[in-house]
């Protein structure tokens, strides 16, 4: 019931931004360009320090990178609870993969960012969890590079933004966008050993992440039943070669005697 939770919270929060005009709200979107990657220069907050991007990258060989308000009503404090719980999963303990978020709004302190870490994480020790601020322009620049469109509302100080994230790879690579109640253990490790370019699950999984495709539209990854047939076909013909193989030597034996 506690995995479930946040994900009824994200289907019953309300508008990021119900001010805003429709017209605003089209814009809203999460489309990386071919070829997406992250300013790995741009200077961020964590906590009180500062920190490049680069250098909090290179600690693991994938991440999740979710933008968020760290004061928003809306969205951000459910979707980051999801993908919290997704990382908690006995699933995804052997996986070396880490979670970056980055606030939205220049005006949060690191005081919001602690709060929304406490809120949806919980370990304040656990090192895979980076809450991070940076400046006005650098966000822009981050949000560009990724094709994540959002909207500011002045009246309500609120953000309209993508409930999504984005699977990256230690040099700031786009590798998947994640709608945000994608962020399921299974559907999470597949984007995040496939980020990780064979540094992270082991060799079957790895293998086996080519028997998926992955579906643009719901953000997941869905098991392609052509792939599928033909790994079970190879398997079952070595299979029979192998007993086939045991069949001759062992009559080979008896007419030896």
């Amino acid at each position: 019931m506690r995995r479930l939770l946040p994900i009824l919270l994200l289907l019953l929060a309300g508008p990021a931004s119900a001010a805003l005009a429709p017209a605003a709200l089209d814009g809203v979107a999460l489309e990386p360009p071919p070829g997406a990657a992250l300013p790995l220069n741009t200077s961020l907050q964590v906590g009180e320090q500062n920190a490049s991007l680069r250098a909090i990258l290179a600690a693991r060989p994938a991440w999740l990178l979710v933008f968020a308000d760290y004061t928003c009503a809306g969205v951000c404090g459910p979707a980051l609870g999801i993908a919290a719980s997704a990382f908690s999963s006995p699933d995804m303990q052997d996986l070396d993969a880490g979670l970056l978020v980055i606030g939205l709004d220049p005006k949060d302190t690191a005081a919001d960012a602690a709060r929304m870490r406490a809120e949806t994480w919980g370990n304040a020790a656990d090192p895979r969890a980076v809450f991070a601020r940076t400046d006005k322009a650098s966000v822009a620049k981050l949000t560009e590079a990724v094709g994540y469109r959002y909207r500011y509302d002045s009246e309500t100080d609120q953000f309209a933004h993508p409930a999504a994230a984005l699977s990256i790879t230690r040099e700031g690579r786009v590798v998947r966008p994640l709608g945000a109640l994608a962020l399921m253990p299974n559907t999470l490790r597949k984007a995040l050993v496939e980020a990780s370019g064979g540094h992270a699950g082991g060799l079957f999984e790895r293998i086996s992440l080519r028997c998926y495709s992955f579906d643009p539209a719901r953000g997941v990854y869905t098991a392609d039943i052509v792939l599928v047939l033909r790994a079970l076909g190879v398997a079952t013909l070595l299979g029979l070669a192998l007993l086939l193989a045991l069949l001759m030597r062992r009559t080979a034996g008896k007419e030896a005697v």
